[in-house]
C-alpha cells in the first residue's frame, strides 16, 4: 500500500494502520483488508486509472441490491 493512500485512510478513520493484508480476488482494483489501532478491520478498494466515479456507482449499486432484501451484500 502506498505512504500516501495510508496516510489519507489514517486521517479519515481516525487510527492509524496497523497491519496491511493484500486480498485477492479482482483484476481491475486493488484491494486490502486493514487492520486498525482501534481494533476494527476495513476493507479498502484502491484503482488510480480508474474514472472517479466508478466506487461511487458500484456504491449506489450496491445499496440498490441491498434495498430487495434478498441477498446480503456489503
Amino acid at each position: 500500500m502506498r505512504p500516501r493512500l495510508r496516510a489519507l485512510l489514517e486521517r479519515t478513520l481516525g487510527a492509524s494502520v496497523e497491519d496491511v493484508e493484500s486480498v485477492a480476488g479482482g483484476d481491475i482494483n486493488q484491494a486490502y483488508a486493514l487492520g486498525l489501532s482501534d481494533n476494527r478491520r476495513v476493507f479498502v478498494k484502491t484503482n488510480d486509472a480508474c474514472d472517479p466515479e466508478m466506487f461511487a456507482a458500484e456504491a449506489s449499486g450496491l445499496a440498490w441490491l441491498a434495498a430487495a432484501g434478498a441477498l446480503r451484500v456489503p
